[in-house]
């Protein structure tokens, strides 16, 4: 099995908002969006700043199969102006290719054909995903900032 990156186009809109609406259920995110919410937002991402990846799992028969995506953006770093911030808002392998190390071996190629270096990587995990917490964990990011909500007058 071989693993690579392919560029979403205009054509991958419908399968990346099915994808993010399973991230979305996933880690127990608030946001309502049904797909074709999410598909005109990942429209207008996809046409503005962001890229978008998709995992590609090539079978030795010559079957590719979509497993997964990400969505990043590249930022200024206001501290370091030599060290971009790339800001990975959406990371997901779906559920049936999990638990074998694909999130890691995607995650890995994203940073080694996608990212500069040097670069500053940060992404948002909730609070009570704590699978997806656990991920990020194991690859070596660390708890840097909390986010505090309180919603007022519900």
């Amino acid at each position: 099995m071989m693993l690579s990156l392919r560029a979403a186009t205009d054509a991958d809109i419908e399968l990346l908002a099915r994808m993010n609406k399973q991230l979305i259920d996933d880690e127990g995110h608030s946001n309502p969006m049904a797909v074709p919410e999410l598909a005109e937002r990942m429209r207008g991402w996809l046409h503005a700043e962001w890229s978008a990846d998709l995992f590609v799992q090539s079978e030795p028969q010559g079957v590719d199969t979509i497993i997964g995506y990400a969505l990043y953006q590249r930022r200024q770093n206001e501290f370091f102006p030599g060290r971009p911030v790339i800001y990975l808002r959406q990371f997901l392998i779906v559920r049936e290719h999990r638990g074998r190390g694909q999130g890691r071996r995607a995650l890995k190629d994203l940073i080694e054909t996608r990212l500069p270096s040097p670069c500053t990587l940060v992404v948002d995990v909730l609070t009570a995903n704590t699978r997806g917490l656990g991920f990020w964990q194991r690859v070596g990011f660390q708890p840097y900032q909390m986010t505090l909500k309180a919603f007022i007058g519900d």
